[in-house]
């Protein structure tokens, strides 16, 4: 499930940024980050 988020400008800027400097889209950046801060947190609970 896929689902919008409103992202600050600026954050967009830096994110596409280092997406271009890595060679991955935006989406897949944001997709990795997000799934390694939930991986922290269950981590953190355990």
């Amino acid at each position: 499930m896929k689902e919008e988020i409103d992202i600050p400008q600026k954050y967009v800027e830096m994110i596409k940024k280092a997406a271009e400097q890595q060679g991955v889209s935006a989406d897949d950046i944001v997709e990795t980050e997000i799934k390694n801060f939930l991986e922290r947190g269950e981590e953190d609970v355990k």
